[in-house]
């Protein structure tokens, strides 16, 4: 065989293997390439997501400022917005707004009360003395233990930090206290103890956006008369007279259990398609504040809780109304 054949034989081969390696590492490239381009519109889509989240707070915001409160709601009529923590649907995702009213204040609660909203998680009686009692423990300014309480050597035996001897700053701050985060019926997803509970300083609980669990916590309601209550305020807002009348006990008191109309704190939560998580955020309207009609506390982000599109089935709601000089916000409409 000749020089040239043998030069010829080899050549072919190493050809080849440069051909492969130049396919596998151009094949490399397209696939790093591609995996840029999807992480670049994987980011671009959480941020839209961030700003529809920013975008629907401003417009929230505006409205909460410049709509009157009524017995209904924010706003009458088409403008109405529901503080009962229904779900609109924004441009990305979905809002929902609560009365405080409807909640189980941290700060004025009554020990019945408690035991009463742990009971419809299913905790037995014995348990939720003990959780009452160690959240008593936790939030008052001294050291003494209560019968079934905990105070800082309790705390220490189990490797947790002391209890802060100071109101909750959160209704999420109740996962810190001892037990509490150990019951598993009061964490499910979608249905928290937290969630139907408030810091603010609004007195009594509107029956009108309140769920069923918080009217459960009044003396003397029923299922029957919780079921009622949820019905009738879908005609007309529930009169608190008549749920006196029909609860059978002193409702109406001084200071009182019951008020029929929203407080001035609001509990909002925001998700969005394109995030995993939501956001929950107190606000309190403060018309006559020095530097702003409304402050914000208590931002958390939350798990994010899938709404049923059957959950909320109510007329069109308009776009809310345009800052001046700007374009018209994007309108909040039922989610479904």
């Amino acid at each position: 065989m000749s020089r040239r054949a043998v030069q010829q034989g080899f050549v072919l081969p190493m050809t080849l293997w440069i051909l492969a390696a130049i396919t596998i590492a151009a094949s490399y490239f397209a696939l790093r390439v591609h995996q840029a381009l999807d992480l670049a519109r994987q980011q671009q889509l959480h941020v839209e997501a961030l700003l529809d989240v920013s975008d629907t707070r401003a417009a929230l915001l505006f409205r909460l400022a410049s709509t009157p409160m009524t017995v209904r709601g924010l706003g009458v009529g088409a403008d109405l917005l529901v503080l009962d923590n229904r779900p609109y649907r924004t441009d990305q995702g979905y809002v929902q707004l609560q009365d405080a009213r409807g909640l189980l204040n941290l700060a004025t609660f009554g020990d019945e009360q408690m035991d009463r909203l742990l009971g419809s998680f299913d905790i037995p009686p014995p348990r939720r003395s003990g959780l009452t009692d160690k959240l008593r423990d936790y939030i008052d300014a001294d050291n003494l233990k209560r019968l079934n309480g905990a105070e800082e050597p309790e705390y220490r035996s189990r490797g947790l930090p002391p209890p802060r001897n100071a109101p909750l700053l959160s209704s999420e701050e109740l996962r810190a206290i001892l037990d509490w985060s150990d019951e598993a019926t009061l964490w499910k997803p979608g249905r928290t103890v937290s969630d139907f509970c408030i810091i603010g300083d609004d007195s009594g609980i509107n029956p009108n956006t309140a769920p069923a669990e918080v009217l459960m916590t009044l003396p003397g309601m029923t299922k029957e008369l919780v079921a009622w209550v949820m019905e009738r305020r879908k005609i007309e807002p529930v009169d608190v007279a008549l749920l006196d009348r029909l609860a059978g006990t002193g409702l109406i008191q001084i200071p009182p259990i019951v008020v029929a109309f929203p407080g001035s704190n609001l509990r909002v939560t925001q998700q969005s398609d394109g995030l995993n998580w939501a956001l929950r955020y107190n606000v309190r309207l403060t018309p006559r504040g020095n530097v702003s009609p409304w402050q914000i506390s208590a931002f958390h982000r939350i798990e994010r809780n899938l709404v049923d599109p059957r959950a909320s089935n109510h007329s069109e709601i308009r776009p809310l109304p345009a800052l001046p000089n700007q374009p018209a916000s994007a309108p909040l409409r039922p989610f479904g």
